[in-house]
């Protein structure tokens, strides 16, 4: 848990104090509320939707990194993934799907995976992971 409380406080966007947080797109409740309580027990706050529409209306300083289920209540979400893609946002491409590599779109294959049911501690990980990263690259 001290690594994930390190990157946790090293994740936050734009240099500033906030603790990070995550966008998460997904539309089974359980798996959502497993997320969120994680996040929360990291200190990460957390934005739950669960309708492509409304992810893709959330502004893109309103979080730091997103866990995409590919399924959303039967609506694939590429695109989310190319908007965030397009804009520099990290993502992390959730589902039962990953698996089959052949569902994964190919322009984004170098995204990071969490093959569902993956522990939400694994989630968890693999965000701040994500996180650490890109602060550590320099990129805001």
């Amino acid at each position: 848990m001290k690594d994930l409380d390190r990157i946790s406080r090293a994740g936050g966007s734009q240099n500033d104090e906030r603790s990070p947080c995550v966008l998460i797109v997904e539309d089974e409740p359980f798996i959502a509320l497993d997320l969120e309580q994680t996040f929360a027990a990291l200190k990460v706050s957390v934005h739950i939707v669960n309708r492509i529409g409304d992810a893709l209306s959330c502004s893109l300083d309103s979080f730091d990194v997103a866990v995409l289920d590919i399924d959303v209540d039967g609506e694939e979400a590429w695109p989310v993934a190319d908007w965030l893609k397009a804009e520099g946002k990290p993502y992390i491409i959730s589902s039962g799907l990953c698996a089959d590599h052949g569902r994964v779109a190919p322009h984004h294959g170098d995204a990071p995976r969490l093959a569902k049911p993956d522990a939400p501690r694994r989630g968890a990980e693999l965000a701040l992971q994500t996180l650490e990263a890109r602060h550590n690259s320099g990129i805001a």
